[in-house]
């Protein structure tokens, strides 16, 4: 924990607006005060003295003055005061990455096996599976076109690298500058300020250098990946693209990852495509201590029930209760509490219990909050559960406690084929942090040890990318082997009758399907069909067509 160096503010200080009702409510008070009361309305003056107890003004005055008191410490409570803030590891997203990829005959070209197209796409997908920040792709001939707009999850833009072919563009070219002016739009219109604009082509001219320096001075780093061989490149124009955008500039590696290596290294401290690829860092998140006022709120909440004041401060009282179930201290330090043990009430029973808790975590587990979802399926009884819960550790970086709740899995179910590759997987992945561990440690410079503790991570998250291919592959072999189940009994039985096919039905079934097999299977159709209509806008927007 540390402290700020502007050390106060408050986290919603909205609730200060406020603040003026409080001498409003202070004069209601004086004013309640100065009024007769119910009994003096109907008693003969001459007997008031007798029966009625003397209205005594120092009484309003102290009323006022628990009006104001209370009031000020409850809306300063609800303004959320904050003195200090915690050190909390955070998802790295502050870097988005907008790929720009050349769609010219060019890529055809074969230089580079199998060609330059394929072999770019092969690089990308290698990236994005490690890119944890925005990413958004445009691709560009004589104009460029969005494949994808930012987007958090990078499968969004991997999903297209195979139906990419110079055959959707809409005409030839390489506008390599107007490409890039494009794709910092295409990143500021998602609100971003900066980040890097990875270029893959074999070839620009001037005009992209100057687009590129542009782009610069907007925020964004511009990096350039050259598509082809020493012999086939214009590697002199692409050095001046990457310079110009204060990127840097590395040709293709096809056999191995030199050119990533070039493009993203470490030491380049500057380089938003390094720090993009961090997946974590280390972030403050301030605390709420507007839970301190609330000792002195309570201490000054009885006098609300003094005669003549309870009906003006319920309100007040009402406030505190507000205040006090949105003031949360453990919740302003972002930690997850143990879920609670399931147990039947009189509105439900255990298995209902358990069903929320499980379906808690699915939702958990879906949003990527691993140690929350591990916590609800603690709370659930059966293998199911201890196998979701081992995922969710595995993935929340606990590999130990991940290894014995696949063993208590596996004890439960030992046909559980899923959770032995799993258990294997995390096994290996714990033995490798281990020996990283235990070789002896030469003397090293800071420099050294980070490097250290940034290659175990990413052991780590090989390990883990390992286990989601498993896993990814485990639910396909499932699901294939159900669909081929399925299309068996599909294949005999009619769905609408529930009886077998006849002859003639049988035979009609085999005629769509060989009419089916004549298509043409065309994955870049819809993407070929888009940008010719843009294209078509953009001609009639600029009065060419």
């Amino acid at each position: 924990m540390n402290f700020d160096p502007a050390p106060f503010l408050f986290l919603r200080p909205a609730w200060l607006f406020l603040l003026p009702l409080v001498p409003l409510c202070a004069w209601l008070v004086l004013r309640q005060r100065g009024q007769a009361g119910i009994w003096e309305r109907y008693v003969d003056p001459e007997l008031q003295p007798a029966v009625l107890e003397p209205a005594a003004s120092s009484r309003g005055w102290g009323a006022a003055l628990w009006v104001s008191v209370m009031m000020t410490l409850v809306l300063l409570a609800l303004a959320g005061p904050s003195v200090r803030q915690s050190e909390q590891p955070l998802w790295d997203r502050n870097d988005p990455l907008v790929v720009v990829m050349d769609l010219s005959t060019d890529m055809l070209r074969d230089d580079v096996a199998p060609s330059r197209l394929e072999l770019g796409s092969a690089k990308l997908r290698g990236l994005l599976k490690d890119w944890a920040g925005d990413v958004g792709m445009v691709v560009y001939a004589d104009q460029p076109f969005t494949i994808s707009p930012m987007t958090e999850d990078p499968a969004n833009v991997e999903v297209y690298l195979d139906q990419l072919s110079p055959d959707i563009m809409p005409r030839n070219g390489r506008n390599l500058a107007m490409a890039l002016d494009y794709a910092s739009q295409l990143a500021q219109r998602d609100g971003q300020v900066g980040g890097t604009l990875l270029v893959l082509t074999g070839d620009a001219d001037t005009a992209a250098a100057d687009a590129a320096a542009k782009a610069s001075a907007r925020g964004f780093t511009v990096s350039v990946m050259g598509l082809g061989t020493a012999a086939t490149l214009n590697e002199s124009a692409l050095q001046a693209v990457a310079s110009a955008g204060g990127g840097r500039y590395a040709r293709v590696d096809p056999a191995g990852q030199s050119d990533w290596d070039h493009l993203r290294p470490e030491k380049s401290a500057g380089s938003r495509l390094a720090q993009g690829l961090q997946t974590v860092r280390n972030g403050y998140v301030r605390q709420d201590n507007g839970f301190w006022l609330l000792p002195f709120i309570l201490l000054l909440a009885p006098l609300a029930f003094r005669r003549r004041q309870l009906a003006l401060n319920v309100p007040l009282l009402g406030a505190l209760l507000a205040g006090a179930m949105y003031l949360n201290p453990t919740a302003a330090q972002a930690q997850v509490a143990p879920a609670p043990a399931p147990r039947a009430t009189w509105w439900s029973t255990m298995e209902q219990s358990q069903a929320r808790l499980a379906q808690a975590g699915d939702d958990a587990y879906a949003a990527g909050r691993y140690a929350e979802a591990a916590s609800a399926y603690a709370g659930v009884s059966g293998a199911q559960a201890r196998y979701n819960q081992a995922n969710a550790l595995a993935k929340s970086g606990q590999l130990k406690p991940a290894i014995e709740q696949y063993r208590q899995a596996l004890a439960a179910d030992p046909a559980n084929r899923d959770a032995k590759i799993n258990k294997a997987i995390v096994e290996a992945a714990l033995k490798a942090q281990l020996n990283a561990f235990d070789k002896p440690k030469a003397p090293q410079t800071k420099q050294g040890q980070s490097q250290k503790d940034a290659d175990r991570l990413r052991k780590q998250q090989e390990a883990l990318r390992k286990q989601r291919e498993a896993e990814a592959k485990a639910r396909a072999e499932r699901a294939k082997e159900k669909a081929k189940q399925m299309q068996k009994r599909d294949d005999h039985i009619n769905p609408l009758t529930g009886k077998p096919y006849t002859a003639k039905e049988q035979q009609s079934r085999e005629d769509l399907r060989k009419r089916l097999a004549q298509v043409k299977d065309d994955p870049g159709g819809l993407l070929r069909a888009k940008f010719y209509l843009e294209y078509l806008r953009r001609l009639q927007a600029q009065g060419d067509l």
